[in-house]
């Protein structure tokens, strides 16, 4: 027999974030985003069974009580059935977890560093390296920056 969609009253989905070491959330949530492979993507309740790789980025949920919370996650895996969502991922930072003094100067270096490429300060592999973390730490000082103006 097929599911009924909703008739106006709102399901909650379960959330499970694990890693290999901890379960980093586990709450009934009512909207989920996630930075999917190919780019943002939304969960609502009765959403077609989904399965994707994540890129690293941020990940943003609205709770029972219509709290939006904010995640950092580098790369993973998701799967959403039956309003159920499992993602996994070696790496979550939660909002509380996330220092902006640490966040701002760890970015900062990583400017200054990359910087000093041209006149030869850091070779090419270094380079693509401290790129690569340079991103991962403009996506959490986005998602402080969202925290605060809540």
């Amino acid at each position: 027999m097929p599911k009924k969609w909703s008739s106006g009253l709102s399901e909650n989905i379960e959330l499970e974030i694990i890693t290999s070491t901890d379960v980093v959330v586990k709450a009934n949530i009512t909207e989920l985003y996630i930075p999917a492979y190919y780019g943002e993507a939304g969960i609502l309740e009765h959403h077609l069974p989904y399965v994707s790789i994540l890129s690293t980025g941020e990940i943003a949920y609205r709770d029972t009580q219509g709290v939006k919370h904010y995640l950092f996650i580098q790369d993973g895996f998701i799967k959403n059935m039956e309003n159920k969502i499992i993602i996994i991922s070696d790496q979550v930072e939660r909002e509380e977890d996330m220092n902006k003094a640490e966040i701002e100067s760890r970015y900062q270096e990583l400017t200054r560093r990359i910087q000093s490429a041209p006149q030869g300060g850091i070779s090419p592999e270094e380079l693509d390296q401290a790129l690569q973390e340079q991103k991962k730490f403009k996506i959490k000082m986005d998602i402080l920056n969202k925290i605060e103006q809540k």
